[in-house]
C-alpha cells in the first residue's frame, strides 16, 4: 500500500542531516514539488510567520507540538519576555 500523506518529523533530529533551529522549510518546499501526496510540515514550527512560509512552501498542514502542547515549554518560551524576568537576579536553573 503506498503512503497517502508524508511528513518532515524528523527533520533536524537525526544523524542524518545537520541540527536546525527553525523548520526545515527547503524540506517541505522539496517534498511538495516531488510527491504527489500531501505533505504535512512538522518539527520547530512556534511562529506564525514559520506557519504562513510553511503553507507558502506547499504544505497540506502545519503540526504545532511543543508550541501548543507543553505549558513548561510554552512557559520557559515566554517568562523571559515579563518585567519580573528582566529584573530578576540570575538563578540556577533546576531540572
Amino acid at each position: 500500500m503506498p503512503a497517502n500523506r508524508c511528513a518532515t518529523t524528523l527533520s533536524g533530529y537525526t544523524p542524518a542531516g545537520p541540527p536546525i533551529d527553525g523548520p526545515d522549510l527547503g524540506l517541505v518546499a522539496r517534498l511538495a514539488a516531488l510527491l504527489p501526496v500531501p505533505v504535512i510540515a512538522e518539527g520547530r514550527y512556534r511562529s506564525t510567520e514559520q506557519i504562513s512560509r510553511a503553507f507558502e512552501a506547499g504544505a497540506h498542514a502545519v503540526v504545532m507540538g511543543n508550541a501548543v502542547t507543553s505549558p513548561l515549554w510554552i512557559t520557559r518560551r515566554l517568562v523571559p519576555a515579563t518585567p519580573a524576568a528582566a529584573s530578576a537576579p540570575e538563578r540556577k536553573k533546576h531540572r
